[in-house]
């Protein structure tokens, strides 16, 4: 018995499962403003959400820091999955001309997005190692929401070469109806 699963079934399932990917990192990036703002303006045990309350003791500018590149972290993620959002509800696309304008600066902004994260993951991450080299005791980066930079590079790159390879694709698309 073979189960056939038609490609619209499966857009509907990937929309889905990109919308609660979307919702839990905007919950996650809204949960990291309001307890960095709320560690560093009220209490400073709410530090301890991420494990970070030895680092408020120590050295409030370091936790701030390091809070701030785990923000820009979960909100480039979130504005990613925003776009992979727009690319699955705007009706811009025809099967007859695969390849357009929007298509292409659709992935050249995912790609970006995607060095970005890997950027600023990857600079978390040295700060964050050169925080452990003053003796503090703190978690490690994939608890702290900034793990995989080299994976985020690795799909930056990829993008980027989809960007150009669906550049040439309507170069060739706009030359053939020249020539007809």
């Amino acid at each position: 018995m073979e189960i056939k699963i038609s490609t619209q079934t499966l857009l509907h399932l990937f929309k889905g499962l990109t919308w609660i990917v979307f919702i839990g990192l905007c919950i996650q990036a809204g949960s990291i403003l309001f307890n960095v703002l709320y560690a560093v303006s009220y209490q400073p045990k709410a530090a301890q959400y991420f494990f970070l309350d030895q680092l408020i003791d120590v050295a409030p500018g370091d936790f701030v820091v390091l809070m701030i590149h785990m923000l820009i972290v979960a909100v480039l993620k979130a504005l990613l999955f925003y776009i992979v959002l727009k690319l699955f509800t705007e009706k811009r696309f025809d099967i007859a001309k695969p390849f357009n304008i929007h298509l292409q600066k659709l992935l050249a902004n995912m790609a970006y997005l995607s060095l970005g994260i890997s950027f600023f993951a990857a600079w978390g991450t040295r700060f964050l190692k050169h925080l452990t080299a003053m003796k503090i005791e703190l978690p490690d980066n994939e608890t702290l929401f900034m793990g995989g930079a080299d994976v985020w590079l690795l799909l930056g790159i990829i993008l980027l070469v989809l960007s150009l390879v669906v550049k040439r694709g309507i170069e060739m698309q706009q030359e053939n109806e020249l020539t007809i």
